[in-house]
């Protein structure tokens, strides 16, 4: 079974709403055999374009991954290639976003 980090980004929006994204991602991360071993959000008017989280939430997933000895990071929110990209090499390990989790 492979363990994750499930991580978001509120993005101003309702809380009720982001909290209800996040629920289907940990409904399809079990769907998809994933255990959920932590879970981290940053609360912001936008997302980094680099690595969707500011930097001080990005040393603390750094630190997350360390701690729980994750295998990867699904993120809630849609995120682009490269970000998807820097977040790996800076973490050290797979990151898929919800639509990629829904297409596995």
């Amino acid at each position: 079974m492979k363990h994750v980090i499930l991580a978001g980004v509120c993005l101003n929006e309702d809380r009720n709403r982001f909290a209800s994204k996040m629920e289907e991602c940990r409904q399809l991360c079990i769907a998809c055999g994933y255990e959920t071993v932590a879970e981290i959000v940053q609360n912001s008017m936008s997302m980094d374009q680099n690595t969707a989280f500011r930097s001080g939430k990005m040393e603390e997933l750094v630190r997350l991954v360390e701690e729980t000895q994750a295998d990867g990071i699904v993120f809630c929110n849609t995120l682009s290639v490269s970000a998807s990209s820097r977040i790996a090499e800076m973490t050290g390990v797979s990151v898929v976003d919800r639509t990629a989790l829904i297409l596995d």
